[in-house]
């Protein structure tokens, strides 16, 4: 009479690493991601601050806001592929709206604009943000940043108006109409360094607070300037009256806000 063997169950215990051993051989049960493992592999980031220009720019521009917006792969804890949206506005020197008074009232008529001038001027960019984590503790991390992208930069030149509008009834209403508008596109390159902080141990989102350095290498226009020796070289073909807005451009945007 044969017997048979009584199998050796403690080979098939499940082992250390959660796999099931069968004849000393680790099977793998598969695995399968949560909805939060799977966003894991992506950051999604907004925020908004400050923008400061530098260096020439600060001749012609002011300090203002900015908006920031990113999305893109994360391929391990320490480094991203982000495509970033920024809107960075501006506002105007007095030196600059002089300048320009000055102009324009020489094109129009004397005293026209004095007074009654105001500007603003935005860049919008998209750019690419290749992002270094190179310390991430419990809380707090550390990161640098530095990109390219293509950079729009716009200034306009406006006058006080009023506009009639009708929905139940007639109404009229103060408004800015533009006497005046640049534009200017180039390439543009950025670095900058940025701490965040999770609101806890286990949890993905992170206030963070970054500066960046932007440098935009706008192509020169030659135009008109508030000088005699400029305007009298004015005719009627003649339509660049702001050649600052081509002007090479430096500034710091200041950023706050929260990445996932």
């Amino acid at each position: 009479m044969v017997v048979a063997p009584v199998p050796d169950f403690s080979k098939m215990m499940i082992g250390a690493g959660g796999h099931a051993q069968y004849g000393g051989q680790a099977r793998n049960r598969g695995y399968y991601r949560t909805a939060d493992e799977a966003w894991s592999n992506f950051t999604v980031y907004g925020g908004a601050g400050v923008t400061v220009p530098l260096a020439n720019t600060s001749k012609y521009l002011t300090p203002n806001f900015d908006i920031q917006a990113g999305v893109g792969y994360r391929f391990g804890p320490h480094f991203e592929l982000p495509v970033e949206f920024d809107w960075d506005q501006f506002g105007v020197t007095k030196g600059s709206l002089d300048n320009q008074i000055g102009i324009y009232d020489y094109l129009i008529s004397d005293n026209a604009v004095k007074y009654l001038l105001d500007g603003n001027s935005h860049i919008w960019s998209f750019s690419l943000q290749p992002t270094y984590t190179f310390y991430s503790g419990p809380r707090v991390g550390a990161y640098v940043k530095a990109g390219v992208g293509f950079y729009h930069k716009v200034a306009n030149f406006t006058l006080p108006g009023e506009t009639v509008e009708c929905y139940y009834y007639c109404g009229i209403y103060e408004t800015n109409y533009n006497l005046d508008h640049y534009t200017s596109n180039a390439p543009g390159y950025d670095a900058g360094f940025g701490l965040t902080y999770k609101f806890s141990p286990d949890s993905r989102a992170r206030f963070y607070a970054e500066a960046r350095y932007v440098f935009i290498d706008n192509d020169q226009r030659y135009g008109i300037t508030n000088t005699p020796a400029s305007l009298a070289t004015v005719t009627d073909s003649t339509t660049n009256f702001y050649p600052a807005n081509s002007n090479r451009t430096e500034y710091i945007p200041i950023t706050v806000g929260v990445r996932f």
